[in-house]
């Protein structure tokens, strides 16, 4: 009988190489988590018998089937891919799957769009509107170049140089697409929306007998009237088309604080359809990562500023990073790189107040502090040029720091003080950053409108005085020049003589604001009891609730 010879035992070397760097058979750097997994977004695992157990799960038929793949060096690429199982992918490999569907009918074809333009009766008759309306060429040159130097500072929509080229062919045929003369439309209508406009172009709106919100009006309505046909909309689905929807977003972000951004919707949406994943690092791609960066940009800058839930998933977002080559000066890619990081961290404070108790939020203040005072560090290493444009992307970049800080803190005034052991120090926090936003802006509150920001500007601040009030009903002071800045604001508004019951309640809003101030130098503990109910009735007929500006119920 032969006798039983034990196997020697042999100890297991210790796995040093993450799960998916061995999968992959690459080199691991071993940190946590490992710089392969961090740029593609996945998650780091360590372990010894995880890989081990991934290849075993793997039955007979799926590793002959990936046998056989692996075999077909012989077959056309696209079918190597529509044979793949569909499963959980990769970012990069869903872009690479997407971009061969991309080439069948799934899109629609450009030429039977402008058929259609040319030959329907209706959309004859609104282009050639259009056509009437869209001045004559050098203030068409005036007005987009202004736009570039100022509106695209943020949320960087367009390629400048194929802009110019399109004015160019403009000029050589005087003759230009039917998209692109709506692009060109939408993008003087909305230059023309901010600001005073160069003599030139009020001496033009002047000799054709109207002004520029009557000229705005009317291309807007123009604009309107043609995508509100079933068949434009059906056809008209590619990157001009997000980048209409994109412009008018952008405007809305800076005008509207109460009403839906449809047009940031309908951006995403047709996105969605044109390609769902932009951030592809091939170089024929690059301006649509950058028209995807800029709906990103639009869609989380109306969460961060008016608290609207994001169109897009933050995480999405997230993904996505500005390319280099977008960008032709170094401080406006670094400008992009240090906004991203603000919105994302803005996106995550409001994603965890809206699943979080107020106990377990507390948690995590820590964890966003460190975050921001780590991009308030890159902000004041990237402020160093005197010019306008850097002066602007400085202060911009300042004000949406303290935006993201003040939603860290502010429901914190809606809580009872006896639910929290520090709340005394939440509120010292939220009354020390509304301090510093309400300086910033009421401070740089003519770059802001040189820019196109100054509505915005306005509801933050007002929304920021306010909020200073309640803190100063639970003791804390506010700073010196408190009155002086409400003046300045009330100012602003009074001269720039804004239409409609809105800005006159903004205004008397300020008014209440000073008067109770001014009458109550001290801040005596009950100062302004007698005015509470006044004064949240006031805040609430404005601030809509729909969009979440802070309104206390329960103090």
């Amino acid at each position: 009988m032969p006798t039983k010879v034990s196997k020697p035992f042999i100890k297991k070397s210790q796995i040093k190489a993450c799960v998916k760097c061995r999968l992959r058979k690459v080199k691991c750097d071993r940190q946590i988590p490992c710089s392969r997994c961090k740029e593609s977004n996945e998650s780091c695992i360590y372990g010894e018998n995880v890989v081990d157990s991934q290849k075993d799960d793997l039955g007979t038929e799926d590793r002959e089937a990936t046998r056989k793949l692996k075999d077909a060096s012989s077959l056309p690429n696209h079918l190597e891919i529509e044979r793949r199982k569909w499963g959980f992918v990769g970012w990069r490999n869903l872009v690479e799957l997407t971009g061969h569907k991309l080439k069948g009918s799934f899109l629609k074809d450009v030429d039977s769009l402008n058929e259609y333009l040319k030959k329907n009766p209706s959309t004859i008759k609104i282009l050639r509107d259009l056509r009437k309306l869209l001045p004559p060429l050098e203030i068409c040159r005036c007005l987009i170049q202004r736009y570039f130097d100022t509106l695209e500072e943020v949320s960087s929509i367009f390629d400048e140089a194929q802009i110019q080229q399109y004015l160019s062919d403009m000029e050589n045929s005087a003759v230009i697409p039917e998209t692109i003369l709506v692009m060109f439309s939408a993008i003087i209508s909305t230059v023309l929306s901010f600001g005073e406009a160069p003599i030139e172009v009020v001496n033009y709106l002047t000799s054709i007998g109207t002004n520029r919100s009557n000229f705005c009006l009317e291309v807007e309505l123009k604009i309107n009237e043609l995508l509100q046909d079933e068949e434009v909309d059906r056809l008209w689905r590619d990157t001009d088309r997000i980048r209409l929807h994109a412009l008018r977003a952008q405007r809305n972000e800076r005008t509207e604080f109460r009403k839906l951004n449809n047009d940031l919707c309908n951006a995403v949406h047709i996105a969605c359809f044109v390609n769902p994943i932009f951030q592809k690092m091939d170089s024929d791609t690059g301006s649509e990562a950058k028209t995807w960066l800029a709906v990103c940009e639009i869609d989380a800058l109306d969460c961060v500023l008016k608290s609207c839930p994001p169109w897009i998933q933050h995480d999405i977002y997230g993904i996505l990073t500005p390319l280099k080559s977008n960008y032709s000066d170094d401080s406006i890619y670094e400008f992009h790189c240090i906004l991203g990081k603000l919105l994302k961290c803005g996106l995550e404070v409001y994603k965890s107040i809206h699943s979080s108790t107020a106990v377990e939020f507390i948690d995590t203040i820590p964890h966003f502090e460190t975050k921001l005072s780590l991009i308030l560090m890159d902000i004041e290493s990237n402020s160093s040029s005197a010019a306008s444009g850097a002066i602007f992307r400085d202060s911009f970049l300042k004000v949406i720091f303290w935006v993201v800080r003040k939603n860290l803190y502010q429901y914190f005034i809606a809580i009872s003080p006896v639910s929290l052991s520090n709340y005394e120090k939440l509120i010292r926090n939220l009354t020390q950053t509304l301090k510093q936003l309400s300086r910033i802006i009421t401070n740089s509150i003519k770059i802001f409108e040189e820019y196109g920001w100054l509505n915005c500007m306005l509801i933050q601040v007002i929304h920021t005085f306010f909020l200073l009030y309640l803190c100063s009903d639970k003791g804390f002071s506010l700073q010196d020049d408190f009155l002086s800045s409400v003046s300045t604001i009330q100012g602003i508004i009074k001269t720039k003589q804004y239409s409609g019951r809105l800005w006159m309640k903004l205004h008397n809003l300020l008014q209440a604001l000073a008067d109770g101030v001014s009458s109550h130098p001290e801040l005596e503990d009950n100062a302004f009891e007698q005015n509470d109910e006044t004064f949240f009735d006031m805040f609430s007929d404005i601030f809509d609730s729909n969009f979440n500006f802070i309104m206390p119920t329960n103090l």
